[in-house]
């Protein structure tokens, strides 16, 4: 596989700053077999050969604007393609840092996500781009203490919670490539 990423930062003034960057990869895989856990104790084994070739793409931009009162806020959004699925994900994200005293920061974020299913996925199986696209919504809570060396110590706590999951209808702790028969919830 190859992969190129690319990261830029610009001061806005002294309180506001912009980051964006872009990201591109291309996967290339051949297998003549795949291993698919699933429930415990069982193993399903497929055959191919299967050969996948996938290239995905994103951008991003975020803004940080540092308020008086120790506050400072952040708002982006990325924008990710892949070939596999053809589709387009739009992906907001808001955050903001409240700096504490002596070097401690509490924090929180939340961000609406959209995930496709895995290539790989898609390459043994193409009737799998016909669901949903799954999403999420995630949302965190840390704070974080400075040390003398500059280093970053961070606590925290994250929550995602998934729609549009594919399940299979009469075992939900099967996943979508388990079987053909799925609901999304």
């Amino acid at each position: 596989w190859f992969a190129l990423r690319n990261e830029n930062r610009r001061t806005l003034g002294s309180s506001a700053s912009l980051q964006s960057g872009v990201q591109a990869r291309r996967y290339e895989q051949e297998s003549s077999y795949l291993t698919i856990p699933s429930r415990p104790g069982a193993v399903f084994i497929s055959t191919g050969p299967w050969a996948y070739r996938t290239t995905d793409a994103g951008a991003f931009v975020t803004t940080t604007v540092r308020m008086p009162l120790k506050l400072s806020t952040s708002a982006g959004v990325r924008v990710d393609h892949s070939s596999a699925s053809g589709r387009l994900h739009v992906s907001p994200r808001v955050s903001a840092s409240y700096d504490l005293r002596h070097s401690w920061q509490i924090h929180g974020s939340a961000a609406l996500v959209q995930q496709a299913l895995p290539s790989e996925f898609l390459a043994i199986n193409p009737s799998l781009l016909s669901p949903p696209d799954m999403r999420a919504t995630q949302y965190s809570v840390g704070v974080s203490f400075i040390l003398p060396s500059g280093l970053r110590a961070t606590a925290e706590t994250y929550h995602k919670s998934y729609s549009a999951l594919p399940i299979h209808t009469s075992a939900p702790h099967l996943f979508i490539i388990d079987r053909d028969t799925c609901v999304y919830y």
